[in-house]
């Protein structure tokens, strides 16, 4: 009897110990890089029903790239004290927007404030959770190798636990796995029985499994969403992981709906997809247009590419409602034979206003059985002429008679290329031997909602109230100069290059020296600025000099933006153009 009692107890206890290793975690993702107000903390909201034992993210935690570390610490405070009403663990991974290697101190801060290294591991229920910083590094052959011996050593550790999780912000498997190239991440974990990974970083979810491990792409709890379409794994979401003996089952929980996604929702092949559907499937031919004429007759051209087996049959449907454009025709039938491409050509003209553009909307097969209805917008490229004017007093007051020789620009569209859906905005432009003069009057009916909160050079200017410009002096090539000011006149600027490597990179410790000033009324703000030409590197621009430009108006309590070129871009190929004239 003695015996019996023993075994049935061995078996409560063992039976107890199997099920406390059973657990559920929820994996948070970016909340910054285009930051959207409130997502985050409605996030973090829904994910309390899910009961977790804890939570992790996968980087991004707060704006950065700021200058002045007093700026950054009230970052944190801010962060931190979101989090805080999580009543479990919240493990932190660091994002390119929390360490960064313009600012030496963002590491220790990071130190500070978070209480763990850039690396560091953790054990729960039998499983291992490491977590690599990948912050300033774009490629995984680039990481220091002191951070590679670090990792080796930690997942070597823990090769017979139960599973073992690794977390890290930038995808590298995206441009290197998915591609049929090496990985030497990758690798280590073959060698170390990793079980899954888990990245953040392209704000879109993608899941594939190499080797047997499976790699995730959490997409956006919070930093800027582009399509919102489930099916490009782009929308407002998090992740909650279930593990159960020897394995784990991920659901992905949309913020804006009540149903849950599996894992396979998105496959980060269908997002390499939509990458050749954007760059190189779809593409328009840029055609100017008078920025200064309310109307125009333009050929719009559309390419169509199929590098697939199958002949692509599809139908091209313009779409003008809602706008002041026509298309003729309509409606096209297109065939496109396999490993081919056909160009379209389209007559087109808008009497009134440029924006919102016309829509063109095809279906395009891609997966297995999985037929994609793409929409886009032609590439229409504003030719804004500027003339030499009198040097304004920048004083914040833009009066008429100072500005009458200045172009007037109040054409604008939403960040979609839509309508604006947010209040009136006019600037001003023009120039004389030392300086480009900039102004703006931005309607604010309700002048109490304007936000103007941050009071630091280089800080997230961009998440108030703001006036932004990006100018290419150079054209379609060189260094790009992004500009904002607040509605205090707080300055955020960076110059974007090409670096060594030749891939874009930025700059933020590079100032401008700048005359701007800001006034307040009942009604709306307006911004004076002078930025001198040799700021930017340039000498006085000559009659027929072209830059390339764009800017906008961001109106934060309507949640949206004014641009003057769609689409907003660090590219300047995309940019609008700026004709200096005499």
């Amino acid at each position: 009897m003695k015996k019996l009692i023993f075994l049935f107890l061995l078996f409560i206890i063992t039976a107890g110990a199997f099920a406390e290793g059973n657990f559920t975690f929820v994996i948070i993702g970016d909340r910054t890089g285009g930051y959207v107000d409130q997502i985050y903390e409605k996030i973090l909201e829904k994910s309390l029903a899910e009961n977790a034992d804890f939570y992790i993210t996968v980087g991004d935690q707060i704006e950065g790239r700021a200058s002045a570390e007093s700026d950054i610490e009230t970052m944190w405070d801010e962060y931190l004290g979101i989090i805080a009403e999580i009543p479990v663990p919240y493990h932190l991974a660091p994002g390119n927007h929390d360490i960064w290697k313009d600012q030496p101190q963002s590491i220790s801060i990071w130190k500070e404030r978070v209480g763990t290294e850039p690396n560091y591991s953790f054990d729960y229920q039998g499983c291992h959770f490491c977590i690599l910083d990948t912050s300033m590094w774009k490629k995984s052959d680039a990481l220091p190798e002191d951070y590679i011996s670090w990792l080796n050593t930690d997942l070597s550790a823990h090769k017979s636990d139960r599973l073992t999780f690794v977390f890290y912000h930038r995808p590298y498997c995206y441009d290197t796995l998915a591609e049929g190239k090496p990985d030497k991440l990758h690798q280590l974990f073959v060698e170390d029985g990793v079980d899954a990974v888990f990245n953040g970083h392209n704000h879109t979810y993608g899941t594939a499994t190499y080797d047997g491990i499976s790699y995730t792409i959490i997409g956006s709890s919070g930093g800027e969403v582009v399509y919102k379409e489930v099916e490009r794994g782009s929308f407002f979401q998090y992740a909650v992981v279930q593990v159960k003996d020897n394995g784990f089952q991920l659901t992905v929980v949309p913020l804006e709906s009540e149903e849950r996604y599996p894992q396979n929702i998105v496959s980060i092949s269908d997002l390499k997809f939509f990458d050749k559907l954007d760059k190189e499937l779809v593409t328009y031919p840029p055609v100017d247009a008078d920025a200064g004429k309310d109307s125009g007759t333009l050929t719009l051209s559309l390419i169509l590419k199929n590098p697939y087996q199958q002949d692509l049959n599809t139908d091209i449907v313009w779409d003008t409602a809602g706008s002041d454009w026509t298309v003729e025709p309509a409606t096209e039938s297109a065939v496109v034979s396999s490993e081919s491409s056909q160009t379209f050509t389209f007559k087109a003209k808008y009497d009134g206003k440029l924006y919102p553009l016309p829509k063109v909307s095809l279906d395009y097969p891609y997966g297995e059985g999985k037929v994609y209805n793409y929409e886009g917008l032609p590439q229409v490229t504003k030719v804004l002429h500027i003339k030499p004017m009198k040097a304004p007093q920048i004083d914040g007051n833009v009066e008429k008679k100072e500005w009458k020789k200045a172009v007037q620009v109040e054409d604008f569209c939403c960040p979609d290329g839509g309508a604006v859906t947010i209040e009136g905005s006019k600037f001003y432009l023009g120039y004389d031997d030392d300086n480009l003069y900039l102004s703006a009057i931005c309607t604010q009916r309700d002048i109490s909602s304007l936000v103007s909160n941050v009071k630091g050079r280089d800080d997230a200017v961009y998440r108030d109230d703001c006036v932004g410009f990006f100018l290419a002096p150079s054209g379609s090539s060189g260094d790009i100069y992004q500009i904002y000011f607040n509605s205090l006149g707080e300055i955020f600027d960076q110059r974007i290059f090409t670096n060594d490597k030749g891939e874009q990179d930025s700059d933020i410790t590079w100032n401008g020296d700048y005359q701007v000033q800001v006034q307040k009324n009942e009604d709306s703000w307006e911004i004076e600025v002078a930025i001198p030409f040799k700021v930017l590197g340039s000498a006085t621009p000559q009659p027929g000099d072209e830059w390339r430009i764009n800017f906008r108006r961001k109106e934060i309590a309507l949640g949206s933006s004014a641009d003057w070129q769609y689409p907003i871009s660090y590219d300047a190929n995309l940019f609008g153009k700026l004709v200096f004239g005499k």
